[in-house]
């Protein structure tokens, strides 16, 4: 409930400018800290991030490792911590958060699969292709979709432009 009305709160511009004084980010600092081992941090940062960006990620990685501890076969958890890890350039911490999930991870086909398919693929080429396999198949179907809609899009400009030009209504120059 609490993660929901933050989401709320969140999504009101006013809202944005309640956490502009020093004290209001030590309390956010404060709350944040305290929630991090506790079940459901991970929601409350997701809503206070529009609020609090810095601090809430500063807050995500010991939330997700809390999380680890608590499940350690969340593959979702370890695919968010292992972007963490990826987006400061932390090869050797995404190896050693990941390779023990590997097996799990081709089934979830998530970025924990992606990121330590790319980790491995060098090394162990059956390994890593096995891990993109099936994160490819999951995810294309989106960018197939995105690159049709694309396409419609560049089509639908270029029928307009044409159109403009047809009619008289493009640059003198042109004519």
């Amino acid at each position: 409930a609490a993660a929901e009305a933050l989401t709320l709160l969140a999504s009101y511009p006013a809202a944005h400018d309640l956490f502009d004084t020093a004290q209001d980010q030590a309390w956010v600092e404060l709350v944040l800290k305290r929630c991090a081992e506790e079940e459901g941090a991970l929601a409350l940062l997701d809503a206070l991030e529009p609020l609090a960006k810095e601090e809430v990620a500063e807050a995500r990685e010991p939330a997700l490792l809390a999380t680890l501890k608590r499940a350690p076969q969340d593959f979702a958890a370890a695919g968010r911590l292992a972007l963490l890890y990826e987006e400061r350039e932390q090869p050797e911490r995404c190896l050693e958060l990941l390779v023990p999930l590997e097996e799990g991870l081709k089934t979830e086909a998530g970025e924990g699969a992606r990121i330590l398919g790319n980790l491995l693929v060098g090394q162990a080429p059956e390994r890593g292709l096995a891990l993109w396999a099936p994160y490819v198949e999951r995810h294309l179907p989106a960018a197939q979709k995105a690159e049709q809609e694309f396409d419609q899009a560049v089509k639908r400009a270029s029928d307009a432009a044409l159109q403009r030009l047809n009619s008289g209504k493009g640059p003198p120059a042109f004519y």
